[in-house]
């Protein structure tokens, strides 16, 4: 599965000039999810954020957008950590549909990797478009409590709860990071630099928010 995180927007997207375009794509959701997915691991993406026109309470737990959500308008934003080319971010606002903007960004990468295989471009120079991220890693101080949590739980399990404590009480805060720092250490199974570096944002960003 896609391991991404889903968040509101903390900037605004273009609407298109003469509006937007009805899709052709004759797909479904989990075949989008695969091809980004796909393109990702050639990327050796990591920290993959899909930030939607949607509210705090529209995100689950786990990071992802409940069932029932309707973005506001359907662009979109991917930003993602490459391990070969550095942050990375593409934005959509070409369809009415916000699923349709994510594949149409998932078979851009596509059709970039195929150019890339040629040679005739390096893939730097495939990439340069994206070399970009979007300001402010964590758009609020639930987003990076939710990530710390992540690295010691299931997403499915974290409660509101569990993040408002992280949030509130500096001890928890504390054990909940040693918790992710271990499992994101470098010197640990599955863990690697980028995902301890992303643990330690996450705490400082609320450490700051708290100060």
């Amino acid at each position: 599965m896609l391991q991404a995180m889903f968040r509101p927007l903390d900037k605004p997207i273009a609407a298109p000039t003469g509006g937007h375009k009805r899709c052709t794509f004759s797909s479904t959701w989990t075949n989008t999810l695969n091809v980004l997915e796909r393109e990702m691991k050639h990327l050796k993406a990591s920290d993959i954020v899909v930030e939607l026109a949607l509210t705090s309470d529209d995100i689950r737990n786990d990071g992802w957008p409940r069932s029932s959500a309707r973005p506001q308008h359907p662009g979109v934003r991917i930003s993602w950590r490459s391990k070969t080319f550095g942050d990375m971010c593409r934005t959509c606002n070409t369809f009415d549909f916000w699923e349709h903007n994510i594949r149409a960004i998932a078979l851009t990468l596509e059709l970039l990797r195929r150019v890339e295989r040629y040679g005739a471009i390096a893939g730097a120079e495939v990439y340069a478009g994206f070399k970009a991220l979007p300001a402010g890693e964590f758009a609020t101080k639930q987003d990076a409590a939710r990530t710390l949590l992540q690295f010691v739980y299931d997403p499915p399990t974290i409660t509101a709860a569990q993040i408002q404590s992280v949030i509130d009480d500096a001890a928890t805060r504390r054990e909940v990071f040693r918790a992710a720092a271990a499992r994101a250490h470098p010197d640990r199974s599955g863990g690697s630099q980028e995902r301890m570096s992303r643990v330690n944002r996450a705490r400082d960003f609320l450490e700051a928010e708290k100060s």
